[in-house]
Protein backbone atom coordinates (compact mmCIF):
# COMPACT_ATOMS: atom_id res chain seq x y z
CA UNK A 1 0.00 0.00 0.00
CA UNK A 2 1.47 3.53 -1.15
CA UNK A 3 0.62 6.62 0.62
CA UNK A 4 -0.97 7.78 -2.26
CA UNK A 5 -3.96 5.57 -2.11
CA UNK A 6 -4.69 7.53 1.08
CA UNK A 7 -5.24 10.51 -0.24
CA UNK A 8 -9.05 11.66 -1.32
CA UNK A 9 -9.03 12.85 -5.04
CA UNK A 10 -8.92 15.94 -5.88
CA UNK A 11 -12.05 17.80 -6.76
CA UNK A 12 -11.99 19.70 -10.11
CA UNK A 13 -12.88 23.24 -9.39
CA UNK A 14 -12.14 24.73 -12.85
CA UNK A 15 -15.17 24.94 -15.36
CA UNK A 16 -15.57 23.44 -19.38
CA UNK A 17 -14.83 26.77 -21.43
CA UNK A 18 -18.49 26.80 -23.07
CA UNK A 19 -19.36 27.83 -18.74
CA UNK A 20 -16.24 29.92 -18.56
CA UNK A 21 -17.74 32.15 -21.28
CA UNK A 22 -21.05 32.07 -19.62
CA UNK A 23 -20.00 32.96 -16.38
CA UNK A 24 -17.54 36.04 -17.41
CA UNK A 25 -20.71 37.37 -18.98
CA UNK A 26 -23.01 37.28 -16.02
CA UNK A 27 -19.98 38.22 -13.59
CA UNK A 28 -19.77 41.38 -15.76
CA UNK A 29 -22.89 42.02 -13.07
CA UNK A 30 -21.55 41.13 -10.37
CA UNK A 31 -19.38 43.41 -8.26
CA UNK A 32 -15.55 43.13 -8.03
CA UNK A 33 -13.49 42.79 -5.07
CA UNK A 34 -9.50 43.04 -5.50
CA UNK A 35 -8.07 40.10 -3.86
CA UNK A 36 -4.45 40.74 -1.55
CA UNK A 37 -1.19 38.63 -3.16
CA UNK A 38 -2.39 36.23 0.03
CA UNK A 39 -6.03 35.82 -0.90
CA UNK A 40 -4.61 34.79 -4.75
CA UNK A 41 -2.38 32.27 -2.90
CA UNK A 42 -4.88 30.90 -1.04
CA UNK A 43 -7.30 30.50 -4.18
CA UNK A 44 -4.77 28.91 -6.34
CA UNK A 45 -4.18 26.29 -3.38
CA UNK A 46 -7.93 25.83 -3.15
CA UNK A 47 -7.67 25.43 -7.71
CA UNK A 48 -4.81 23.14 -7.26
CA UNK A 49 -5.56 20.75 -4.61
CA UNK A 50 -2.73 22.10 -2.46
CA UNK A 51 -5.38 22.24 0.67
CA UNK A 52 -7.45 19.73 -0.47
CA UNK A 53 -10.30 18.48 0.83
CA UNK A 54 -11.48 21.86 1.44
CA UNK A 55 -13.26 23.27 -0.85
CA UNK A 56 -13.93 26.79 -0.32
CA UNK A 57 -13.72 29.74 2.03
CA UNK A 58 -15.47 29.54 5.30
CA UNK A 59 -18.67 31.78 5.74
CA UNK A 60 -18.48 34.52 8.26
CA UNK A 61 -20.99 32.88 9.96
CA UNK A 62 -18.43 29.48 10.48
CA UNK A 63 -15.44 31.32 10.94
CA UNK A 64 -16.89 33.40 13.60
CA UNK A 65 -17.97 29.38 15.20
CA UNK A 66 -14.41 28.31 14.94
CA UNK A 67 -12.87 31.89 16.54
CA UNK A 68 -15.42 31.08 19.42
CA UNK A 69 -15.00 27.60 20.33
CA UNK A 70 -11.41 25.96 18.77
Amino acid sequence: MTMLSNLAPIPELYVSYESAQKLKVEAGNLKSHDLSPRQICDLELLMNGGINPLKGFLSEADYNGVVEHI
